[in-house]
């Protein structure tokens, strides 16, 4: 078991061996001449006061480009005409390519749907957005999924660009249960890009 001593403790304890080490040159004038030698040869070698300072803020330097990872709770959806707010889970899709021929740059890419999760309230824009889909009347629109920093700021963003709903998902509802009742959307795109 290591033991742990405050800080005090051990300063006390070091000051105290310093004056105990010292106490037979008191009224020795060679012994306290070689003390003030010593203390004037110590002043002369030692760095400046500013070496700590220089040492906080190059560490702080280093702090301003670290790169932590983002956390994956606080987003946004901003879609065109629609507000919606609390949005449970985002799925930002996967994006595959697939490379036909080398010699000729042929690429396809493939794309997976965007699904967007949110807890039931009485807001029906977007399933109102995919009924009309569902009666031939697809509206096409552009939207965005924004990650949030831990200041609020946007510190990355996805656009989807020519979107339109496929699949609606009504919630599971369970006698028993106490979870939120979650609707999901699922979205299809024609071109998906990670602008920042």
């Amino acid at each position: 078991m290591k033991a742990c001593f405050p800080l005090g403790m051990i300063l006390a304890a070091f000051l105290a061996v310093a004056f105990v080490g010292c106490g037979d040159q008191l009224g020795n004038p060679v012994a306290e001449e070689q003390s003030r030698s010593d203390l004037g040869n110590y002043r002369s070698e030692r760095k400046p006061i500013t070496r700590l300072s220089d040492e906080l803020t190059e560490a702080k330097s280093l702090a301003a480009v670290r790169n932590d990872p983002y956390l994956n709770f606080r987003f946004l959806v901003e879609i065109d005409g629609i507000v919606q707010a609390g949005f449970y889970e985002v799925i930002v899709p996967d994006s595959t390519l697939e490379i036909v021929s080398l010699q000729e740059p042929e690429v396809h890419v493939t794309n997976g749907n965007l699904i967007l999760k949110w807890g039931i309230t009485n807001s029906m824009e977007l399933y109102e957005w995919f009924e009309a889909a569902a009666e031939g009347k697809v509206q096409i629109k552009n939207l965005s999924v924004v990650l949030l920093g831990e200041e609020g700021n946007d510190v990355a963003r996805w656009g989807f660009w020519q979107a339109y709903p496929v699949r609606y998902d009504g919630p599971e509802l369970h006698a028993l249960g106490n979870d939120v009742a979650i609707e999901t959307l699922e979205i299809a795109f024609e071109k998906m890009v990670r602008i920042y």
